[in-house]
Formats: structure tokens, C-alpha cells, sequence
């Protein structure tokens, strides 16, 4: 056991593994703020697992840095100085797992330390555990497994996602399966057992919730201009604009559930244009890779929640960004079991890894 536990740790591949074990320990279920300790562990960890060889980007980068440039610079009109810095170590904590992202060349133990973190974490109850945030931890991490073919450890995230409360991390599961199973047969037969599953969650669990999102969604939307309010600025400049949530009786929102929307309050109408065009820019010509899937799994989930927001699923995404954004990461897996699939253009120009070329971390 020690001899086999001294391997794990020699070997740089699993390194990966560990921190993203180590991180859904830290953070899942729990969400936490931008300006904590455990913020500044994510921020620096990526950095002290990365190879020691260059990290070279595609075009695909190009749209994705004018709009995270775009969402730096508008730090200078968000109201309050205290946002704007949260916001900003939230966009460095996203670089440094970007850049790892585009580092290794086996992203694979990422989500297996994913799979088994997050349901052992909501075991132990977690710090301050709220199931929804572990559902949708759990959902991105049953892509991942699933997407690599790892379907001996689908159970484990499957579990923490049925025992989650978040209604979003099935509909994140749902929109990766729609685009990933090849066949029409298993799209159809996935998708309706999922699509099952909600209607059950939907109907079994109060609509209270639909309804404040729906509010809550209103009052955003009244604060959308061309520009937007500043980074971060969603806490602060929400009261301005809540005409039908009435936040003096109920409490005020901490986020828009609804990434997009909030992009737009915060960002402008250029900055919702940007992130389009950068997301766009990622998925294209490759969206049936394993780490497009869990891209879109994670902007599924933002439709009706904030997982951009939270530690755990900024860092999966970030990640799976920095893989898309690779020149030479992305590489064919001939393995028939997986459910993505390199596109047609991207197969031309895939590495097999059985033959060598893309092997370590």
C-alpha cells in the first residue's frame, strides 16, 4: 500500500488527480466567497502541477482573452472597490487553471479525482454543505468520467447527483448527453431517463424557487445597459432595479441564477457579444470532445444557476477552456465506449495516444 500510494504520488499525471480530489473536498458542497483562504489555494495549486514545457494556444484563445480583457477592464466602473477585487482573484483563479488546462496532455485523472471527491465529500457532509452546489459539481464530474470512457466510476457522481437538490445539474447532464451519444437510439433512452428524473424533481419539489428566479430574472434584466455595471457589481447595483422582488422583505439575491444574464447586467450588451463569440470560438469544429461536453454541461447549468461563480465549477471550466484553447493537447481516443467523439476536421489532425505522441502530463 505505501509502495502503491509513493507511485501516485511520483507520477506527475495524478497529480492532477489529487488536486482535483483536494479541491472538491475543499469546496464541495460548499461555496464560499472570492476572498477566502481556500480562494487562494485554488489560485495557486494549478501552478505548482504544471509541466515544465511551453503552453502553446490556437486562435480559439484570441476571442476568449478579449473577453475576459473585456471583463478585467470594467473592474474600473464597478461601485464598489471590494467587488471588483473579488472579481478580479476570481479571473486569476480561472487563468491559472486555463493555463493548466492547456498544459497537460491527460486530463483524465482531473476527473476521476472529481468522481470520487465529490460524493465522499458530501459523505462527510462537506463545510457548510449545500447540495445544490454538490449536484452540479457531480454532474460535471459524471460528463467527464463518462466522456473518457471511465464508466466503472460513473456510479459515484451519479449518486451525489440523485441525492443533490440542484434541478440545473440534470439539465447540465442532459444538453452534454443530447450532444455527446452518437446514437439516436441512446440519445433518446439517456435523455428521456433524465429528462424523467427532472419532471419528478420538478413536480415532487416546490415551485417557490421557479417563481423567485423568474423575479429575480426581471429585475436583472431592468439593469442591463450597453456597457454594464462593472465586474462583480451584481450584489451592489441589484437593488437599484428590483421592482418585483421586493428585497426588503425577502432577502437579496447573491447572484442572478442565470450566468448569462448576469454577464450581460455586469458586462454590458459588448461584453454578453464577446463571451458569445468566445464560446463559439471553443466549441467550434470540436464540440463533441471531452472537455467541449463538460464545457457545455457547465453552461447548461448556468441557464438557470451560477456555476461560473462558484470555486469548484469556475476550475473544471476554466480547465476544460484551457484544453480547448490547446495546440497540440486535444488528441484522438479510438476507444468505442466513449460517448464524444473529435469531429471530422479535428480527426485529420488528432494524435493517437496508443502510439506515444501524447503521452504524460
Amino acid at each position: 500500500m505505501v509502495s502503491l500510494l509513493s507511485g501516485v504520488l511520483k507520477d506527475r499525471r495524478w497529480h492532477l488527480g489529487i488536486f482535483a480530489f483536494l479541491i472538491a473536498i475543499a469546496y464541495c458542497p460548499c461555496g464560499g466567497g472570492a476572498l477566502t483562504f481556500r480562494w487562494m489555494l485554488a489560485a495557486l495549486a494549478p501552478w505548482l502541477i504544471l509541466d515544465h514545457r511551453p503552453v502553446r494556444l490556437n486562435w480559439r484563445a484570441i476571442p476568449l482573452g478579449c473577453f475576459v480583457a473585456w471583463m478585467a477592464m470594467s473592474a474600473l466602473w464597478s461601485p464598489q472597490g471590494y467587488d471588483a477585487i473579488g472579481g478580479l482573484i476570481q479571473l486569476a483563479i480561472a487563468g491559472g487553471a486555463f493555463v493548466l488546462g492547456a498544459n497537460v496532455r491527460d486530463p483524465r485523472p482531473l476527473y476521476i479525482g472529481l468522481a470520487i471527491g465529490v460524493p465522499l465529500s458530501m459523505a462527510f457532509d462537506g463545510f457548510f454543505p449545500d447540495y445544490d452546489l454538490a449536484g452540479e459539481a457531480a454532474a460535471v464530474a459524471a460528463i467527464g468520467v463518462a466522456s473518457w470512457g471511465d464508466w466503472f466510476l460513473l456510479p459515484f457522481p451519479l449518486m451525489a447527483l440523485v441525492l443533490g437538490h440542484s434541478r440545473g445539474a440534470w439539465l447540465g447532464l442532459v444538453f452534454a448527453l443530447l450532444v455527446g451519444i452518437r446514437s439516436l437510439y441512446g440519445r433518446l433512452s439517456l435523455s428521456a431517463v433524465v429528462i424523467g428524473i427532472i419532471c419528478w424533481k420538478i413536480f415532487r419539489e416546490p415551485t417557490a424557487s421557479l417563481i423567485e428566479r423568474w423575479q429575480i430574472w426581471q429585475d436583472t434584466w431592468a439593469g442591463v445597459s450597453l456597457f454594464g455595471n462593472g465586474l462583480s457589481s451584481f450584489w451592489t447595483k441589484y437593488p437599484y432595479y428590483a421592482h418585483v422582488r421586493d428585497i426588503l422583505v425577502i432577502s437579496r439575491p447573491d447572484h442572478a441564477h442565470n450566468d448569462f444574464l448576469e454577464i450581460v447586467f455586469e458586462q454590458g450588451f459588448v461584453g454578453a457579444i464577446l463571451a458569445i463569440c468566445a464560446v463559439g470560438a471553443l466549441l467550434s469544429r470540436q464540440w463533441r470532445t471531452p472537455e467541449a461536453l463538460v464545457l457545455i454541461g457547465v453552461l447548461a447549468i448556468a441557464m438557470v444557476g451560477f456555476p461560473l461563480h462558484m470555486p469548484l465549477t469556475l476550475v473544471v471550466a476554466a480547465f476544460a477552456s484551457g484544453r480547448l484553447c490547446s495546440s497540440d493537447a486535444l488528441y484522438l481516443d479510438a476507444r468505442p465506449w466513449r460517448i464524444s467523439a473529435l469531429s471530422g476536421a479535428a480527426r485529420a489532425n488528432a494524435r493517437d495516444p496508443h502510439s506515444g505522441a501524447a503521452g504524460g502530463a
